[in-house]
C-alpha cells in the first residue's frame, strides 16, 4: 500500500516509555507496512525496563536537548531566515496558551526544541509528522508546520484532551488529519468546543497485538487462588486505592484470591503503604515495571483483568486503556469503570463487568461473582477476545491510520 522509502516522523512526549506501548507498536506496524518511521521525542526517557522491540527503533531516534549551543544556533538561524514567521509563531503559541501556567510554560519551553525538529525534518526531507497526544506533542507539530510547512496529524487520547482544550481548534484546523480514540471523545469535543470542532476529528481506535496476546482455552479449571491482575501505572487516575479497598472486602467475604499489580509510578509508595495498612501483603503482589513478554506471561496466568479507573479532581481520566485491550486479547473477562470510552470496549455483562467509578463494593461484587462462576469467566473471556479481534486489532487499526496518513501525504 505504501511507496518505498516514505518517511514519517513520530512525535511523542517521552520515548521509550514503558506505559505507552501503543505508540511503540503502532510505529512498528507502520514499518511493517513499508513506511520508514523516525522518532522525535520531546524527552528521551531513561527507564530501567523497556520493551525488547525498542531496539528495532535504534538508529532512528532523534531527540533534542532542551538547551544547548546547537539548539541556540539553530533557533538563531531560523530567526534570521524567517523572522516574521518565527516571532509570530512564538507570539501565537504564547497567547494561545495564556491562562494556564502549565501549558504556557510548556509551549515556551518546548518551542526551541520544535525549531530543532523543524530544521531536522526539513534536512531529512520528511514530509509528514504524526503526534501522539493533543497537548505538547500536537503543539510541537503545529509549531513545526508553521515554521517549515511539514504536514502533520495527531491522535488525542484521554487526559491530554480532557484537562485543557487550549489551542485545540488551531491544532485540529491546521492538521492534515485529527484523530481521536473513542466516540466518547467526539461527544466530549462537541460539548466543550462545538459540533464544528468535533467534525474535524475522526475515530481510529488503538489496539492490541493479537499475535502476542493469546487466550487460554478454558478459564474454569484451577487449583489455586483466584488470580486477579491489574496492569496500570501508579497514578491517581488509575484508582488503585479503590482496588485495594475491594480486595479488603474480598478477604472479609472469604474469597481465596491473589492480586498482582504490574506497573510503576508516582503513587507506588502510597499504594504500598495502603496495602500494608489493610494487612493485604499476603494477598497483593506488587510486580513492578515489566516488559511486554512478562506482561504476556502474567496475563496468561490470570483469571480476570481489573482496572479501577477514576476521574481525578484535576479532570484526568482514561481514554480507552490499551491494557484492557491486551487483557481481553488474552481471553480474560475484565472488571472496569463505567468511565469515558471504556464502555465502547467492554460490553457490560457480555465481555466483562462495569461498575460505578470509585465504588469499591461494586468492584468486590463483580470480582466475587467471577471467582464463583468459572463458566461465566470462560464465556466472557471468549467474548472479550472476539471484541478485540473485531474492533481493537492493532494491525487493522494501524493500517487504517497508515492509509489515512498516506492519503493526506498525497493530497
Amino acid at each position: 500500500m505504501n511507496e518505498p522509502h516514505t518517511t514519517i516522523a513520530y512525535l511523542m512526549s517521552r520515548f521509550p516509555k514503558l506505559t505507552e506501548t501503543f505508540v511503540l507498536y503502532e510505529m512498528l506496524e507502520l514499518r511493517r507496512l513499508g513506511f520508514r518511521v523516525v522518532v522525535i521525542p520531546l524527552r528521551l526517557e531513561k527507564e530501567g525496563a523497556t520493551h525488547p522491540e525498542v531496539r528495532e527503533m535504534e538508529g532512528d531516534i532523534f531527540p533534542a536537548p532542551l538547551f544547548s549551543l546547537r539548539t541556540i544556533a539553530i533557533n538563531l538561524k531560523w530567526l534570521a531566515r524567517h523572522p516574521v514567521r518565527y516571532l509570530s509563531t512564538v507570539f501565537r503559541a504564547a497567547t494561545g496558551t495564556f491562562g494556564s501556567l502549565k501549558f504556557f510554560a510548556g509551549a515556551l519551553i518546548y518551542f526551541p526544541k520544535a525549531v530543532v525538529f523543524a530544521d531536522r525534518v526539513e534536512r531529512l526531507g520528511i514530509t509528514h509528522v504524526h503526534a501522539h497526544f493533543a497537548s505538547y506533542p500536537a503543539m510541537t507539530a503545529w509549531i513545526m508546520r508553521r515554521l517549515c510547512g511539514v504536514s502533520y496529524s495527531f491522535t488525542a487520547h484521554g487526559s491530554d484532551l480532557y484537562v485543557d482544550q487550549r489551542m485545540l481548534r488551531e491544532k485540529a484546523h491546521d492538521a492534515a488529519l485529527a484523530v481521536t480514540i473513542s466516540d466518547y471523545n467526539i461527544r466530549f469535543i462537541e460539548e466543550r468546543c462545538g459540533k464544528e470542532m468535533a467534525d474535524e476529528f475522526e475515530v481510529i481506535h488503538c489496539g492490541a497485538d493479537l499475535s502476542a496476546f493469546k487466550p487460554r482455552e478454558d478459564l474454569s479449571a484451577r487449583d489455586r487462588p483466584f488470580e486477579i491482575i491489574c496492569v496500570a501505572s501508579f497514578q491517581a487516575s488509575k484508582g488503585h486505592r479503590v482496588l485495594m479497598d475491594a480486595c479488603a472486602q474480598l478477604r472479609e467475604r472469604g474469597v481465596d484470591f491473589r492480586c498482582r499489580l504490574v506497573g510503576y509510578g508516582e503513587s507506588e509508595k502510597e499504594i504500598k503503604q495502603r496495602i500494608e495498612a489493610l494487612q493485604l501483603t499476603e494477598k497483593i503482589i506488587m510486580e513492578g515495571a515489566k516488559p511486554k513478554p512478562e506482561v504476556v506471561r502474567l496475563l496468561g496466568e490470570a483469571d480476570v483483568m481489573v482496572l479501577t479507573s477514576i476521574e481525578t479532581g484535576a479532570g484526568r481520566k482514561e481514554g480507552i486503556p490499551v491494557a484492557l485491550m491486551e487483557g481481553m486479547a488474552s481471553g480474560l473477562p475484565v472488571v472496569s469503570s463505567r468511565l469515558s470510552g471504556i464502555p465502547e470496549l467492554v460490553e457490560d455483562g457480555i465481555s466483562g463487568l462495569l461498575f460505578t467509578p470509585g465504588n469499591a463494593t461494586e468492584v468486590a461484587d463483580a470480582l466475587e461473582r467471577l471467582a464463583n462462576d468459572p463458566e461465566l469467566r470462560t464465556r466472557m473471556g471468549r467474548a472479550a477476545r472476539a471484541t478485540v479481534e473485531a474492533s481493537f486489532d492493532l494491525a487493522k487499526n494501524a493500517q487504517t491510520l497508515a492509509e489515512r496518513i498516506q492519503f493526506e501525504i498525497k493530497a
